[in-house]
């Protein structure tokens, strides 16, 4: 089985789900609730896809994450880079145990996936506590 994301085609709330996407440069959310301390990007960017080019300005933070996440609500999908977040000093492991993927933090667990269908993402629902 093999199936592309197209969020016409899927019947579920995408915006509580983050993807963990390995091709990705930068962390991009459409769904700036999940996103606190929005501002101004100090280096707005240029996102190119098969959709074309589109443009985000705005960054914001998620609790216990250290780099900003640009918005862009234009888009379809909120995404973390896998490469962002390994050079921002976060683990991420596979947990065979609890058939999941977690995101490590230094001093806590940020994040923990779910499967979907056959997709797995990173659930919003499971993000650390405050602190």
């Amino acid at each position: 089985n093999f199936s592309f994301f197209q969020r016409t085609s899927m019947t579920m709330d995408w915006d509580q789900y983050i993807l963990l996407d390995n091709q990705s440069t930068c962390h991009v959310f459409r769904n700036k609730s999940l996103l606190m301390n929005m501002q101004p990007a100090d280096s707005p960017i240029a996102i190119h896809s098969t959709a074309g080019v589109t443009y985000a300005d705005t960054v914001g933070y998620i609790r216990n994450f250290p780099d900003p996440i640009y918005i862009c609500e234009a888009g379809i999908a909120i995404i973390l880079s896998f490469a962002k977040v390994r050079e921002a000093g976060c683990v991420i492991s596979y947990d065979s145990t609890g058939d999941a993927f977690v995101v490590q933090g230094p001093r806590k667990t940020i994040f923990q996936s779910a499967t979907i269908g056959n997709i797995r993402a990173l659930s919003a629902e499971h993000r650390s506590a405050p602190g």
